[in-house]
């Protein structure tokens, strides 16, 4: 396992927090000996897991209503440490610079570091089923005393609270410095997140909100147990649209990646809508609720359902890919990593299973660092803060060689397009009719004619914005020689360099008789004059 040579202590305590991959973290070692779907590790821990994993930096950070927050080896599941918060934990740690950060039932929100578990500091409330979101130096968390609270990260002292007219137990959100939360009062709120005033609030038909927002390019996206989902303009609260699923949309929250919405409902139905409109792409049907929320990784929707399995989906057309069964209820809410799925069952383990993709979960959660994130966000923060604006998004390739002759393998490499975490789609034009001819990060092509040749790249982002570059090749006929038109072909330097009276005439134009070394290389056919020359000298010598 090459990948964990390197001490994670002690780079924890360096501070280095690096991209998965770049440590040559990619599939799991155990995942070399099982199949697609099939378990690579379990950690038993002792009551429900209803919390949902978080994945930094080869470290699986979930809570257990054994009262623990664990930290687990991602490579074979082994306990690196345990934090007892002395009541169940229901809430799933966020954590960012060196430190995770989650609710509990024992009235705390706690900050843990994450090198060994120890107690950073705590904020004392009343029940924390809220999983907090870190933004910029604060921790933004709902209680269930029906506030929501803005913590200073460094010592969790209160910067502002807001308080709603119910339990919050959604997640906040933050984009661009505005805090989007639902709250049991059947209202989803925005609240200015420097100092915590409302914005608006938008009434759903009466429905407790659970779910927890996530935003995408203005719009906010949210589940409501009047069994709706509602898209909100984040401006200024009003309806975009609203799905009406066959019951109440409770725990799961929406996730969108390519312009899908994906969320799970009491009806046990999963459902992909559009985006912009809101109508139903399609629906999986599951054997009971489904209060997990949706992930997506490699076009494969990840889900569990309380009929205790959890699911991979077919993001394109909502088909089973495969199904794996746990020994109860999958409230939790799955996190891919580098091809490994991971998530907790009320059964009382945290499973690791061989997804069948070699991608991680991407999307608007894992973009905003709410629950379930994993080291992107970790490295990178939040796509949508900060400075209050997208990252930028540059479509750049290169191709090696320069210069390809015909049937040569032309190695086309678009890795230098930015921001990579964010790009969805790579398309190529080779024919210049605006369609795609081929598709990938990087890809191999040959060219069967000497021509000149207009290549387009297209990127698309998980946010459907779309760049394009294009350059010129010129693909030439291996037969072709260096001559310019009209040449004769006598460019030849007649020279003695032996100083024996013969001409060794340095070719300069590879045409022929005359040929000097560098001639004979450069020149087609220069190989076979030069072991006819030496023949020729042998024939001589031997005379």
């Amino acid at each position: 396992m090459s990948e964990f040579s390197l001490d994670r202590r002690d780079l924890l305590k360096t501070g280095a927090i690096t991209l998965v991959g770049s440590t040559a973290l990619s599939k799991l070692a155990g995942a070399e000996n099982t199949s697609v779907g099939e378990e690579v590790w379990s950690f038993e821990t002792g009551d429900r897991i209803e919390s949902s994993p978080t994945v930094v930096d080869g470290t699986v950070y979930v809570g257990s209503n054994d009262s623990n927050v664990y930290a687990l080896d991602r490579a074979d599941g082994s306990e690196l440490w345990s934090f007892d918060t002395g009541h169940w934990g229901l809430s799933s740690p966020a954590v960012v610079d060196n430190t995770a950060y989650v609710g509990s039932d024992a009235f705390n929100v706690y900050a843990l570091d994450v090198a060994d578990g120890t107690e950073e500091w705590s904020f004392e409330t009343v029940l924390v089923w809220s999983s907090p979101t870190v933004v910029d130096g604060t921790v933004y968390v709902g209680s269930n005393d029906g506030n929501v609270y803005a913590l200073n990260a460094a010592d969790g002292t209160e910067e502002w609270s807001f308080e709603t007219g119910g339990w919050v137990v959604s997640s906040p959100t933050v984009a661009d410095g505005t805090v989007y939360v639902g709250s049991l009062d059947s209202n989803v709120y925005a609240l200015d997140g420097a100092e915590g005033s409302e914005l608006w609030s938008f009434e759903t038909g009466g429905g407790n909100v659970h779910s927890s927002p996530t935003v995408v390019e203005g719009t906010v996206y949210v589940g409501s147990m009047d069994g709706n989902v509602y898209a909100i303009d984040a401006a200024d609260g009003d309806e975009v649209w609203s799905f009406e699923t066959g019951e109440g949309v409770r725990i799961s929250s929406p996730t969108v990646a390519d312009g899908t919405v994906y969320v799970g409902s009491l009806d046990n139905n999963v459902y992909a809508l559009d985006r912009a409109d809101g109508s139903e792409l399609w629906s999986f049907e599951t054997g009971d609720y489904v209060e997990s929320s949706p992930t997506v990784a490699d076009g494969t929707v990840y889900v569990g359902s309380r009929d205790n399995y959890l699911y991979a989906i077919d993001a394109a057309d909502g088909g089973e890919v495969w199904s794996f069964e746990t020994g109860d209820y999958v409230e939790s809410s799955p996190t891919v990593v580098d091809g490994t799925v991971y998530v907790g069952s009320n059964d009382g383990n945290v499973y690791a299973i061989d997804a069948g993709v070699e991608g991680s979960s991407e999307g608007s959660r894992v973009n905003l660092g709410t629950f379930g994130h994993h080291h992107t966000f970790a490295e990178q923060g939040p796509t949508d803060s900060g400075d209050h604006s997208e990252p930028d998004l540059e479509a750049s390739f290169t191709f090696e060689p320069e210069t390809p002759t015909i049937d040569e393998t032309v190695t086309f490499d678009a890795s230098a397009s930015e921001p990579t975490v964010e790009i969805g789609e790579y398309r190529w034009d080779f024919t210049g009719d605006g369609g795609t001819d081929e598709t990938g990060e990087i890809i191999e092509k040959e060219f069967e004619s000497p021509e000149e040749q207009t290549v387009t790249l297209t990127i698309v982002d998980n946010g459907e914005r779309e760049s394009s570059s294009k350059e010129t090749l010129v693909v030439t006929d291996s037969d072709s020689s260096d001559d310019e038109p009209g040449d004769t072909g006598d460019d030849d330097e007649e020279v003695d360099t032996a100083g024996d009276g013969e001409d060794d005439t340095i070719d300069s134009d590879g045409d022929g008789p005359g040929f000097g070394i560098g001639g004979a290389l450069a020149g087609v056919g220069g190989a076979a004059y030069l072991l006819r020359r030496q023949l020729e000298d042998d024939v001589d010598s031997d005379s």
